[in-house]
């Protein structure tokens, strides 16, 4: 099977272009694409909503999803997107397109494991399930 036919699923390794605009077709808000690379579904409580939006979507395919600052939390929760230092307003567009998809290394979903399931209440990520 091609990378190409492979679609998002549990635990596969997924490269996703992220941009994030002002509004549904104007992607404004980042000078480019940014690539994000993790494990899908590793959080301990399943699929968080976003992974729910790229479920069964192949390389190629865009979701756009509008946005709210203080809904990323619950929207991305253990997942970091370092994009999200760079956007400046309270609401917005984030168009996701599907790069790669790709069959994860056993050692890879262990570590995407300890990293999801490794919260504390200090980490600073935002997630509500750690308050940080």
């Amino acid at each position: 099977m091609s990378q190409e036919n492979i679609k998002v699923a549990n635990l596969t390794k997924v490269t996703l272009l992220l941009e994030a605009g002002t509004l549904e077709d104007s992607m404004d808000l980042t000078p480019g694409k940014c690539h994000f690379e993790f494990i899908f579904g590793a959080a301990p409580a399943g699929m968080t909503p976003f992974e729910y939006s790229l479920l069964d979507k192949q390389v190629g395919e865009s979701v756009v999803m509008p946005l709210r600052l203080t809904d990323l939390a619950t929207t991305f929760e253990h997942l970091d997107v370092p994009l999200f230092r760079q956007i400046d307003a309270d609401s917005f567009f984030l168009k996701t397109t599907v790069d790669k998809v790709e069959k994860a290394e056993d050692r890879e979903i262990v570590k995407a494991i300890a990293m999801a399931g490794g919260h504390s209440s200090d980490c600073g990520c935002g997630c509500s399930s750690c308050g940080g």
